[in-house]
């Protein structure tokens, strides 16, 4: 299957645009955790309004005669539903929608299935959420009404919906495997410092074995 799929690659990632950084050479989950990073950072440090919504898909099953075609878990199945999302991504308007950086937009961040949208005013996230919504359904992606979260730096008094139900508002969730919150905190930080110590306690007896030569430590 890598016969086909490598000549593909340079085709498929012509297709996707900077916002999707999942299975595209040159990009990784740090290039989008950055990216969210940074926003957050920028609109705390100049007391700007930012809201984002973080999208989460429902499993869905679909019926389909497998006699021919792309198995699931061939490294081809990945790209061609990237593929499909990106249809759905590009079905949509973004003009003067999302997060104004410099002279662009970034209306959105995805990663593989996982979606984030961003704004500076609620209003308008919750268009561009239904908009996605309704796109998605069109191909059959379903989005998890109760796994679906919103964050904002103000706007306590917002309440968004979707799919006509209330979405929860956080002030932290977890992205790409980063937590991320507002107000701004340390959390991530002990987080990775507790997730160190414990890899260093599991190696423990290896470490402080007086037999094992200092080399292979």
């Amino acid at each position: 299957m890598k016969i086909i799929t490598r000549p593909n690659e340079a085709v498929v990632e012509n297709q996707l645009t900077p916002n999707q950084a999942s299975f595209c050479k040159g990009y990784s989950t740090l290039d989008h955790l950055h990216a969210l990073n940074m926003a957050i950072k920028k609109c705390h440090e100049y007391n700007l309004r930012l809201s984002i919504f973080i999208i989460t898909f429902a499993s869905s099953e679909v019926a389909i005669d497998d006699w021919r075609g792309v198995h699931e878990g061939d490294t081809l199945s990945p790209k061609l539903f990237i593929l499909c999302l990106q249809y759905v991504l590009n079905s949509i308007s973004w003009a003067q929608r999302g997060l104004k950086v410099g002279s662009q937009r970034l209306p959105y961040l995805t990663y593989a299935d996982d979606i984030v949208l961003l704004a500076r005013d609620v209003d308008e996230l919750q268009s561009m959420a239904d908009d996605l919504s309704t796109a998605c359904a069109a191909i059959g992606l379903k989005v998890n009404v109760a796994k679906t979260k919103w964050l904002s730096t103000k706007d306590a008094r917002h309440q968004l919906h979707l799919c006509g139900k209330p979405n929860e508002r956080v002030t932290s969730f977890i992205y790409l495997g980063q937590l991320l919150n507002w107000p701004r905190d340390h959390k991530e930080i002990n987080c990775r410092l507790a997730a160190g110590w414990a890899a260093f306690n599991k190696c423990k007896l290896f470490f402080t074995a007086l037999r094992i030569q200092m080399k292979l430590k």
